[in-house]
């Protein structure tokens, strides 16, 4: 019929737009014979129909029905079925797959090791060459598993002994840590090896969620500053449309990526502005510190280095009863009350009050959920604090130790900056 042969014509060119994108080898598979249940597709005559020598066809039924009536079973060994697989599509032997992974190996360190970390301009063409052999090996990564190889891996450069047996004197870790850089490693070893150690800067894309919540954190940290300064000079207190004016001043449209996004983000504004403003004015509570930064030096009982944690907090307020509590704004969803118990964050917080800011120990450490306007609290035992000095100094051991070996998920993968480089990646 005239709309069978239309169907068919656009069948014929679709395939043709498919076999014209290969680049070195093209190989079609089709069914056919007295046991298909379908025959072979019309197009594979036309294929054959004056092919030359550069085509090869190779009928895997009739291999595969010869060495079966070479067994006595009539069922095909898995070496013969193997060697038929590699008539097809033949596979590198072992002695071509640890040379092409040792010749990577080598070309990457040998790039660390001719850069020298001061030199700015060396460090963008090392930055620059570990991208595009990064990307390279990330892009054979997934042929690799196909092929049942092991992808090349920084554990397997970093369990050598020799290029990349040193690769913290060749990158040295930096001298301070911080809560983003423990949980970075916790995620992902290799993650914070990109980011800490080879300095990799991550792709420069607008991030939506980061945007509103970098806006909400300058704008609160903005209005309490201002309302401590108008009320140290006998002035009145800012209102909600200060607060509003201050947010306004910190949004930066282009942190969005795009109008329907920003849009979008702009809607949720006046709820969040709504929450804030109600909390600060029932609070009784007073702002002492905004964005406060510390740095944390917990020394090593067994004799180490010193371990140095820098941060900033969000705010600390005094209490009406002479204490203080520590606040970390969060713009995302809310998280358990089992969680907040045991954030290492509050916990590293609560220390740089007692230890490095002579604040003491903080009489509550909360998560303020600002969309919601929702205060999930929990205290700080001394014991608990000395607990988390140690915990800290276990962590810090691990990454001291060279141990930068990926630990892939779907879940880290999806949000790591560095996927597409890193051959290990789901």
């Amino acid at each position: 019929t005239p709309g069978g042969d239309i169907h068919t014509e656009e069948e014929r060119r679709l395939l043709y737009v498919a076999m014209t994108r290969a680049r070195e080898t093209l190989m079609l598979t089709t069914h056919g014979g007295p046991a298909a249940a379908k025959a072979a597709s019309l197009f594979i005559g036309e294929i054959l129909e004056g092919a030359t020598d550069e085509l090869r066809h190779i009928n895997r039924t009739e291999s595969l029905a010869a060495t079966e009536a070479d067994t006595d079973d009539g069922v095909a060994a898995p070496d013969s079925r193997l060697a038929l697989l590699r008539r097809v599509m033949p596979m590198p032997s072992k002695r071509e797959r640890r040379l092409e992974l040792r010749l990577r190996a080598t070309e990457l360190i040998g790039m660390l090791e001719g850069t020298n970390p001061t030199d700015s301009e060396g460090r963008a063409r090392l930055e620059g060459d570990l991208t595009r052999t990064g990307q390279a090996v990330g892009m054979a990564a997934d042929k690799a598993r196909a092929d049942g190889l092991d992808p090349l891996t920084f554990r397997e450069i970093s369990l050598d002994s020799g290029p990349g047996a040193n690769l913290l004197e060749i990158a040295p870790l930096p001298p301070k840590f911080s809560y983003s850089s423990f949980t970075t490693y916790e995620t992902c070893p290799l993650r914070y090896a990109f980011n800490y150690l080879y300095r990799i800067p991550p792709p420069d894309k607008p991030v939506a969620a980061f945007a509103f919540g970098s806006t909400a954190h300058a704008a609160f940290e903005a209005f309490t500053l201002e309302r401590r300064e108008r009320k140290a000079r006998g002035e009145a207190a800012p209102t909600r449309e200060d607060l509003e004016r201050l947010f306004r001043d910190k949004w930066v449209p282009t942190g969005f990526g795009d109008r329907t996004t920003e849009e979008a983000y702009q809607r949720r504004v006046n709820t969040l502005l709504e929450n804030f403003w109600n909390g600060e004015v029932s609070s009784l509570s007073e702002a002492i510190h905004e964005e406060k930064t510390f740095d944390l030096v917990i020394d090593d009982p067994a004799g180490g280095p010193p371990v140095s944690v820098y941060g900033s907090i969000d705010r600390i307020d005094r209490l009406p009863s002479g204490g203080v509590e520590v606040i970390d704004y969060k713009t995302g969803r809310l998280s358990s009350q089992k969680d907040v118990n045991e954030s290492l964050q509050l916990s590293i917080y609560a220390l740089a009050c007692r230890d490095a800011l002579d604040l003491g120990t903080p009489e509550k450490v909360t998560l303020y959920f600002t969309e919601s306007a929702t205060r999930m609290s929990t205290t700080r035992t001394d014991e608990q604090l000395d607990a988390a000095r140690a915990d800290i100094l276990a962590r810090t051991a691990r990454i001291r130790s060279g141990d930068f070996a990926a630990t892939p998920s779907p879940g880290a993968c999806r949000y790591c900056d560095f996927a597409r480089m890193c051959p290990s990646r789901v």
